[in-house]
Order: C-alpha cells, then sequence, then structure tokens
C-alpha cells in the first residue's frame, strides 16, 4: 500500500493477505508446541510420547514464523517538503526508524531478484534510491509492470534518473522522458529505419491490410529451456511431499490435526504446484502467437487450447520495445532462458517470439518498429497469414 501527495510519498508493507497466511502458522505452531509439552504429540510406530525438545522449538519457530507475518510491519516515507527519506520497521507501529538526506540519491532503480522459498523460486522487482556508495529499498513487489509503475512515479516525483536493471543491460532514461514512447524517441534521435531483410527458411508469415501488419508466428513447442522449468517444477513438490510425511509422522495416527495439517500444506506444497506445473507445459506448447500492428497500437493475441488472450498496447504508450531475456544477467534463469521480443508501456507488459530462431525474432523486431515509426512498409511478398489454422488452433 502506498499514498502520495504534492510533497510527501509513503510506502507501507505488511498486514492483508500476510495476516491471513500467517494465521495458520501461528495457530498451528503454537499447537503443535503446547502437544510437545504436554505429551500429546506421539511417536506414530510406538505409540510414545514424543521429546519436547525437538516438537516444542519446531513449534515456536513456525508461531515465531506466524506472528511476523500477522503483526510485522515497515515501510517508506520520502517528503520532498524535509528533504529526507525515513524507513521503519516493527509489529503494528514502528519500533526502529532510519532517516536518510534525501540530496544524498542520485537515481531510481528497479532490479530483478530471485526469492528461494519451499515452494519454489519466484521473481520478485524491488524498487531503490541509490546513492553514491549504496542504496535503499523503497519497495518490493512480484509485479513488473506495478514495479514500473512506482519506479517512474517516484523518478518524476524526485526529478531523479530512472535506472532499469530487469533487462540484459541497465536501462536508463531521464526523468523528462520517462514516458516518451519509442516513436517519439526514433523521431527525436532522426532515426530513418529501412523494412529488415527476410531470413533464409523463415517460419514467420506476415501479411499488410491497410496500415496495419500482421505477423504469425509459429509454435513455441517443447524445448530445453520449459524441459528445465518441468524438472524444477515437479522436484519441488517431490521434496515437499517426502518433508511433510516425515514432518506429520511425529503427530501419531491419531487425531484431527494431523489429517488438517495433511490436507493444508499437501494442497499447498504438493498438489498445487504439480498441477499448476503439467497445465502450464501443455498451454506453452500448444500457444499460438499472432501480433498486429500499425502506426496506432501493438496488439498481441495468444490463442490456447482453452481460450484467447489479448495484449493491447497504443503506439503512444509504448516506452520500450527490445529483444532480451527479459532478466538481469546474475539471475539464474538467464543461463537457460530464450531470448524474446519484450514490449512495455506503463500499464502492460508482453513478452512474444521465444520460439523464433536469432534470425527471425530479429526480423519480426524490426519490422514491428518500422510499421510504429514510418506505417505501412513499401512492400510485402510473404504468404498470407493462414486463417483456419490459427483460428480452429491445429
Amino acid at each position: 500500500m502506498w499514498t502520495n501527495d504534492t510533497q510527501r510519498i509513503a510506502f507501507k508493507q505488511g498486514g492483508g493477505i500476510l495476516t491471513l497466511f500467517g494465521l495458520p502458522f501461528l495457530g498451528m505452531g503454537l499447537w503443535a508446541a503446547y502437544a510437545a509439552a504436554t505429551g500429546q504429540m506421539t511417536h506414530s510406530e510406538t505409540g510414545q510420547p514424543a521429546s519436547p525438545w525437538f516438537g516444542v522449538p519446531l513449534g515456536l519457530l513456525f508461531a515465531l514464523i506466524g506472528a511476523a507475518l500477522v503483526l510485522g510491519r515497515a515501510g517508506t516515507i520520502i517528503d520532498r517538503e524535509q528533504g529526507q527519506v525515513t524507513t521503519w520497521w516493527g509489529l503494528l507501529v514502528p519500533f526502529r526508524r532510519v532517516v536518510h538526506r534525501l540530496s544524498d540519491f542520485v537515481a531510481v532503480r528497479v532490479d530483478q531478484k530471485v526469492v528461494r522459498t519451499r515452494n519454489g523460486d519466484h521473481t520478485v522487482y524491488p524498487i531503490m534510491l541509490e546513492r553514491a556508495d549504496d542504496e535503499v529499498a523503497i519497495r518490493q513487489t512480484r509485479n513488473a509492470t506495478q514495479a514500473r509503475q512506482v519506479a517512474e512515479r517516484v523518478a518524476s516525483f524526485l526529478n531523479l534518473p530512472l535506472r532499469d536493471a530487469t533487462g540484459d543491460t541497465v536501462v536508463e532514461r531521464d526523468a523528462a522522458q520517462l514516458d516518451e514512447s519509442v516513436r517519439d524517441r526514433a523521431r527525436r534521435e532522426g532515426k530513418q529505419l529501412t523494412w529488415p531483410t527476410e531470413p533464409p527458411g523463415c517460419r514467420v508469415r506476415c501479411a499488410p491490410s491497410g496500415d496495419e501488419v500482421t505477423i504469425e508466428l509459429p509454435r513455441t513447442g517443447f524445448n530445453l529451456g520449459l524441459a528445465i522449468r518441468v524438472v524444477a517444477g515437479f522436484a519441488v513438490p517431490v521434496v515437499a511431499a517426502v518433508f511433510l510425511r516425515s514432518f506429520l509422522a511425529g503427530f501419531g495416527d491419531e487425531g484431527f490435526v494431523r489429517w488438517i495439517l495433511l490436507g493444508v500444506f499437501g494442497v499447498l506444497f504438493v498438489l498445487a504446484p504439480l498441477a499448476t506445473v503439467s497445465l502450464r507445459a501443455v498451454w506453452i506448447m500448444r500457444m499460438r502467437e499472432r501480433v498486429s500492428v500499425s502506426p496506432r497500437e501493438l496488439r498481441i493475441d495468444r490463442l490456447f487450447p482453452l481460450g484467447r488472450r489479448s495484449i493491447k498496447i497504443p503506439a503512444e504508450e509504448l516506452e520500450e520495445f527490445d529483444v532480451s531475456r527479459g532478466v538481469a544477467p546474475s539471475h539464474m534463469a538467464a543461463r537457460f532462458r530464450r531470448r524474446s521480443i519484450i514490449a512495455r508501456s506503463d500499464d502492460a507488459s508482453c513478452v512474444f517470439g521465444s520460439g523464433l530462431r536469432d534470425d527471425e525474432r530479429q526480423w519480426v523486431h524490426d519490422a514491428i518498429r518500422y510499421v510504429l515509426v514510418h506505417g505501412r512498409p513499401p512492400r510485402i511478398d510473404w504468404p498470407a497469414v493462414r486463417e483456419t489454422p490459427w483460428e480452429t488452433g491445429s
């Protein structure tokens, strides 16, 4: 949550969904510690009370994690009038505050990091204020578009450059050019683009219609990157199942607590990840992509086995359009992920073309950029887009 006015921006983290997520940990942790201390936790094989030296610390650990999620709060206040940045943390109310001079900061940075948890790895996007020798984190989110919006708002508020480190290279933009589109940037820089030459054996199909060009891309199919993700996705719930079985053995064969824990943690950490990985793999393999571009907008249509999804970005709002892996070089996926075409605006972000060869991907990128800047290409001698296979998903 964050609020802002003409002189102040305040960020606050904690509460909400984290409170709901922490309540089961707090309740079950306290019950497990109590059961271990009073001899109600028994071994499944012998029926004898389990040692409290194992059950009590483990239960208290879960209770502490739950208490931190339920009661933990943190925040950042950026005050232009006072010329300071204040970070704080506490349990419901601030316990500790750190004040920084606003004039020390030289840029706003949005980064990309991997957080490893028992339920798998996920990517987060921290937003930071940079100084000459260090940085101060002000917000973190798992949504790349939201991180971009917040970072641009802060950079514009402080009149500082924005450094985007979520791709292959760090892209820096001045505060005055944060909302400049790809088309306007090319025209301001006086770039004269030419229609790209078709690469040999290109599988891409292209057809013009008025001032709009439609480009149909081949299916991604099964590749090394997808295989690694499937194997990693299946490994996490298998390890979680083994751990869950060992943990629940300490509760014995009687009592409803064991079955409640089995149901809750089994669904969250075993069944849900397995189903998610399997369905995502099938969707990626069967997906088709069609790109429609004109001087007015860029539209990417994706046809899945059970439906269609479209993303539209107006040309005047398209601020970034590059060929990239979409991850920072330090990201663990950088060595495995294939390059894609990435289109971003303040409100939307789209990644497509990962199933193309490098020369095909560059051709599609250059063709789209040409149409955005100059309009309809001078001539296209490509085969027409196949309507029937696309519409039927075959």
